[in-house]
This record gives C-alpha cells, structure tokens and sequence, in this order.
C-alpha cells in the first residue's frame, strides 16, 4: 500500500495550485494538488491520513454566493476527504475569504460526512498577488503564523507524527533482525514470515491466530509500539517538545485540572475498554463484561431468590425510589476473570467469572454505593451515549460453564490495566485478616 499525501491543496485555478505547491516546496516539504474541473475534484477516491488542506471555496463560475455555491464546494471537499480522515487543519484559500464563517457553518450543518477539522482558518488570495503573480515568501510566513497560531492543535498534530515515528523504529527494528546485505537483494519473504507469525503465536497462542490475525500482532507489537513513544524524547522530537511548551506555559500547570463526569467517562473508555466491534471480545475472556447467560436469572446464579437482597450486597436503596428508575439505571452483568492465554490450554478450566452491578454515574438520587469491602468499583466508563459505572463484589464470583459464555453477549472488555487493578483489589480482599474490633 503506498503512502497518502498528507498535504492537499484544492483549486479549479492552476495558478493558485501552483501558489500553494511552491511555497511548500521552497519550505522543505510538499503536497498534492487537486484540480477541481467543472466543479468535480480530479481524484480517484477520497483521501485519509491529510494533516492539512487549503482549499478554494467558489468552483461554480458566475454563480451568486449563497448556498448553492457552498453545496457545491462541499460536495467537492466531500469527494476529498474520507469520513475516516483523521484530525486536520482546514484553509480556506479563497479570493472570497469574507464568506469562510457562513460555508464553515454551512459544511457543519449539511455535510455530516465531512469530518469536522481541528480547527480551521483563512486566507484571502488576493493579499498575496501582485498584479497577477503570487508572493510566495508572504504565503508562507502566513502558512506557518497558521498553523502555530493554536499551540495545542499544533501539538496534537506532531505528537501524531511522532506516534508514526514511534511505528516507523517498531517495524524497522524488526527488518534490522535480517542481514543488512540481504536487504538490499529481494528481500526472502520466508524469513519475515517466520518473525512475524512467531511474533503473533507468543500473543496468542498457536491455535488462535488464525480466528484474529490482526488481534495477535497488535497484541505482539502494541507493547513495542508502546515502548518506543513512551521513551520518545525532546532531543528526538524538539519540534514535538517545544509544541507542547508553548501549549502548556507553566502559568497554566499550576491548578488541578478537573473534567466534566462526561469527559471523564469518555477519556475512561478510550484508555480501558474495548469493543466487539473494533476488538476480539468474547464471553469468557479476561476481563470481558457480558449480559447474564441467555435464559438465567440472577438468582439462579447466586441462588438468592430476591433480588432486592442481592442488590443491598451493591447499592443502597432509599424506600420511596421509584422501580422503574431502579431499573433504569442498573443492570446485571457477568465479568471474566480468566486469562486470555488459558483459551489456548488444551482443557480449559471453569470460566471464573464474578457478578457485577452496572450503574449510571452519577447515580439517580435515593440510590448510593453499598460499604462492603468486598465491592470493587470500576472508573466511569461512556457506554450506549450514558455514562456508567461496574460495582464487582467479591463474594459473588460465579463458576460460569462454556455452555453459558455461549449464551452470553459480550458488551465490551476492559483492558489489561484494569484487570491487574480489579483482580490485586479481590486478592488484597480475599487475604485480609479477621479482626475483633468493637464499634
């Protein structure tokens, strides 16, 4: 697969194509140029992985501005940039750069496909010609006041860079395990082979990779990838670490910090879950949560038959809440204990598994957490556009057979942080020492 440009800019004036190209080639870089004829991109297919676009905003040629000439150009940006792009910065390099604040409004609001950039910007064409020709020096001091002009999309957008770096070294270093000579004949394809498939067995066993190739080398290398970043320095990347200087004055580091419940849920479910959808989640898995067993009852798990009881072993409950609220908000759920590498021992054993209470967070009122110290509360994690929460209690673990993970859904797995940190909870909880105290 060949790389993607990462640098577009959009123009049905050769001339002003042709302006934006050599103002970055001049400054050490390039891009790819797309001309626009009879309002339709000359492109094959939209593009993915563009960090930033200049794009012209008028292509219907004696058309009045208005909504028609806006519907126009975003059906050429649309024909641009993949929905899946990723974060970018967006120009508008325009002779009608007063307009740029009604057709950023108008892409916001009628084009849902085109994803929302990082932050965008203007320039107005005509303060760069004289007479007919382009002042390439004042386009790019302009390019660069630009992009520096908001420290913190400036940093994000470097520290992506770096991320690719940090893959760049990862699969690198594993070319460097062949012969430097051999690598300059054509390269033997059954050495690499080996590496790679051994890489992905050592993840997840021998009999499972087949069942997810992409799972077993993401586990394989994510740690290497990891690694790499995470040992990333300011020498290395100085542009990177005087970004994230200026983003982050020390004037602006001296107070806490403190995010909104939803913030926290998301950026929680972004560092510890995974989905079905994006990830290998399936019932039995460590740490994976999953609906009760298609055709069981809570109560046929625990053999506690009210489950008003059970409930008290997680939340209190005030008299006068309202079932229907009750159940609103909390739902029972299984979550599995069992290493990932046990699925690749010939005989499983029982799926250990412990009963949990999903709960909304902030909970509705009359109902609180239980003071148990056998209840493990997970961070609040966003989950089906709520934000909610797992309450683990320990004396319920649950032996559930293959039979039953089959009838389960998976809903999502929590990562291998959270489940070092739940699992050390039910280990400091199951060796606490008995004591006579008095109250």
């Amino acid at each position: 697969m060949l790389p993607g440009p990462q640098i577009v800019v959009v123009d049905d004036v050769p001339e002003a194509l042709d302006a934006i190209q050599k103002a970055l080639y001049e400054n050490g870089t390039s891009c790819l140029p797309v001309q626009v004829v009879n309002a339709k991109a000359q492109l094959r297919k939209p593009l993915k992985g563009v960090r930033l676009i200049f794009f012209d905003i008028h292509y219907l040629p004696g058309t009045p501005s208005g909504a028609a000439t806006f519907d126009a150009a975003g059906l050429v940006l649309e024909s641009v940039l993949a929905a899946d792009n990723g974060p970018y910065i967006l120009i508008t390099w325009s002779t009608y750069a007063k307009q740029h604040d009604d057709f950023m409004k108008h892409l916001s609001k009628n084009f849902p496909n085109i994803p929302a950039p990082a932050m965008s910007a203007v320039m107005d064409k005509e303060q760069f010609k004289t007479g007919d020709k382009f002042e390439i020096e004042k386009i790019i001091t302009k390019m660069e006041a630009i992009v520096s002009s908001n420290p913190i999309v400036n940093a994000l957008l470097c520290w992506v860079g770096a991320a690719r770096e940090a893959g760049d070294k990862v699969v690198l270093s594993l070319f460097d395990m062949l012969p430097r000579q051999e690598r300059f004949l054509p390269i033997d394809g059954d050495k690499l082979n080996k590496l790679i498939i051994a890489i992905a067995q050592a993840a997840l066993g021998k009999d499972n990779v087949k069942d997810n190739r992409l799972g077993a080398i993401n586990e394989g290398l994510g740690p290497l990838l990891l690694d790499k970043l995470m040992h990333t320095t300011a020498e290395e990347s100085p542009v990177l670490a005087a970004t994230l200087e200026a983003a982050m004055p020390e004037q602006k580091l001296k107070d806490l910090v403190v995010l909104e419940n939803e913030k926290k849920g998301i950026l929680h479910s972004m560092h510890h879950l995974s989905l079905p959808d994006v990830d290998n989640v399936l019932p039995g898995h460590r740490g994976v949560a999953c609906t009760l067993p298609e055709g069981c009852t809570v109560e046929q798990l625990t053999g506690i038959k009210e489950q008003k009881n059970l409930l008290k072993s997680y939340v209190k409950i005030k008299v006068d809440c309202d079932p229907g609220v009750l159940a609103d908000h909390t739902r029972w759920v299984v979550v599995f204990l069992k290493p990932k590498c046990d699925q690749a021992q010939p005989k499983p054993g029982t799926n250990r598994a412990v009963l949990a209470l999903e709960v909304s967070d902030p909970m509705p009122p009359g109902i609180t957490k239980a003071k148990y110290e056998a209840l493990y509360g997970t961070p609040c994690y966003q989950r089906e556009g709520r934000i909610r929460r797992l309450y683990l209690n320990w004396q319920f673990l649950l032996p559930i057979t293959d039979e039953q993970c089959n009838n389960s859904t998976a809903l999502f797995r929590f990562r291998d942080s959270i489940c070092s940190h739940m699992e050390s909870h039910f280990a400091n909880h199951a060796q606490r020492p008995g004591i006579i105290k008095f109250r």
